[in-house]
């Protein structure tokens, strides 16, 4: 297995043996799309064909990404013939009310260590598929420098790689380039946490491809490290990339870059960077984005998401780790995210329009551990849930200007069972509700497997947050977990 960087954090920092959000590579799970699951829905969870196989789902669940009626999911542990470690990830697509699996994606030059599987993403109807492989070795010289692969659907859902070597425009020793992706449209944003700079060390970057007209190629557009000519750029340590999200809005485009070990506070407080592409223009740094009330190991920027004008910032480590969810709303204006704060000097980041804690919150429940959100709906894991039960997820509704925390929702007490982690990813488009628990222990001989439930918008909020008491009582969640199956990921 090849050597990964690893940031010392205080000893407190794990609670009742839950991961390390530190050191552990970070869960990413990300849906979009409009179409609804209805009737029966799919519980997925990794098996084997023997017991030479590792890995899974489960604590080797990296990523999930869903639009339309497509899906990938990553599995970054994957252990088989080219050795430990080297990753797969598999497309699903939804007929009716069946997903079903159609194509298992590995490189052509899979090798131990490669970690494919770290981050993924999929485009609308399914057409492109984003791999991340932050430990993979393809830059001369420079192990574990990362990259991403790219494949594409052949128009009958089968996938081929695209011979395109995407890697960092400067590759280095294990810089992670791969650590986290997201893609929308033609633009594709990758996160590169740990490259050095002279004396700065893992102060982090990234990456922003576009699409070349009329090719399956893409080109470099812009490298983002915050906006150094004002000193709200990345330092030593701050390892901006280990998460990132892309949205459009209009004729514009908004990229989110995050890190939850920006020191610009108190130490490890976190931080997010939001960039916004014009029609015809190029990417400009639009604002930094802090806590008001930001303290010494918030983590806050561990977990980002942005959609149209709204960008989502978790902080599982707020408040001995009973964990928060940050909002920041785009003025219209001026064109800046969040809100104005006078305690702050000049050049002077944006703080947050709203924060968002549970009303029954305990130390431990890592709140903001994974957050998305779509329209008036903003969802967050809270995994641990104060390490008594399997983790829960939270969805907070916009409902006349505030954002209203509503009921949790748990998993099914007949497959679950304390430190699941449930909820340790998250994701939310229109009606349609999903949640990684990537510890669920399922059967022998892998434990720790996984899997991934799926929800629908209960009838009465129909998907724009505004309560019906006729229909649904207040006092239960707004999505409703959907007659579970369990769809095996099975190698063919």
């Amino acid at each position: 297995m090849k050597n990964h960087k690893q940031i010392a954090v205080d000893s407190n920092f794990v609670i009742n043996n839950y991961k390390n959000y530190a050191t552990e590579r970070k869960t990413r799970l990300r849906i979009s799309g409009d179409d609804e699951i209805s009737g029966e829905s799919r519980h997925f969870t990794p098996t084997a064909n023997n017991n030479t196989e590792t890995g899974g789902l489960g604590s080797a669940a990296t990523c999930l990404d869903i639009k339309g009626d497509y899906a990938v999911v990553g599995e970054r542990f994957f252990d088989a013939g080219a050795g430990s470690n080297h990753g797969r990830a598999f497309v699903f697509k939804k007929s009716g009310d069946t997903w079903s699996r159609i194509a298992n994606l590995v490189p052509a030059d899979p090798e131990s260590g490669d970690f494919f599987g770290q981050a993924c993403a999929i485009s609308a109807n399914g057409t492109y598929v984003v791999v991340g492989a932050d430990g993979e070795d393809d830059a001369p010289g420079s192990s574990n420098a990362g990259r991403i692969y790219i494949f594409k659907n052949n128009g009958s859902d089968s996938y081929t790689e695209l011979s395109q070597d995407v890697i960092s425009p400067s590759p280095a020793l294990n810089n992670g380039f791969g650590f986290s992706v997201a893609i929308d449209g033609d633009h594709i944003i990758v996160g590169e946490p740990f490259p050095d700079t002279g004396e700065t060390s893992n102060h982090g970057k990234g990456h922003i491809f576009k699409k070349n007209d009329g090719a399956d190629t893409w080109s470099l557009e812009a490298t983002i490290t915050g906006d150094l000519a004002t000193g709200q750029g990345s330092a030593a340590n701050d390892q901006i990339g280990r998460d990132v999200d892309i949205t459009s809005h209009g004729d514009k485009k908004y990229a989110i870059i995050s890190s939850g070990f920006d020191d610009d506070d108190e130490s490890n407080s976190g931080a997010a960077w939001v960039y916004e592409l014009p029609s015809g223009g190029s990417w400009t740094f639009k604002s930094k984005l802090k806590a008001s009330d930001a303290a010494a190991n918030d983590r806050m920027g561990f977990a980002c998401a942005i959609h149209e004008g709204v960008a989502v910032l978790g902080a599982p480590v707020h408040n001995s780790s009973a964990g928060a969810v940050y909002v920041f709303e785009r003025d219209a204006s001026t064109g800046k995210w969040g809100a104005a704060d006078a305690s702050y000097g000049s050049p002077a980041p944006r703080t947050q329009n709203a924060k968002l804690t549970l009303a029954s919150s305990n130390p431990g429940d890592y709140l903001g551990g994974s957050v998305d959100i779509d329209g008036t709906n903003i969802v967050a894991g809270a995994p641990m849930t104060s390490a008594s039960s399997p983790g829960s997820i939270h969805i907070f509704q916009k409902i006349d200007g505030t954002w209203t925390e509503k009921p949790a929702l748990k998993t099914i007490p007949s497959v679950s069972a304390n430190g699941d982690d449930f909820g340790d990813s998250v994701g939310i488009s229109g009606t349609n509700l999903v949640a990684g628990s990537p510890k669920l222990q399922n059967a022998a001989p892998r434990a720790d497997k996984g899997s991934v439930f799926f929800y629908k918008l209960a009838p009465s909020d129909g998907g724009a947050g505004e309560e019906n008491p006729a229909r649904t009582p207040k006092n239960q969640p707004p999505f409703s977990l959907l007659t579970p199956g369990i769809h095996s990921l099975r190698r063919k």
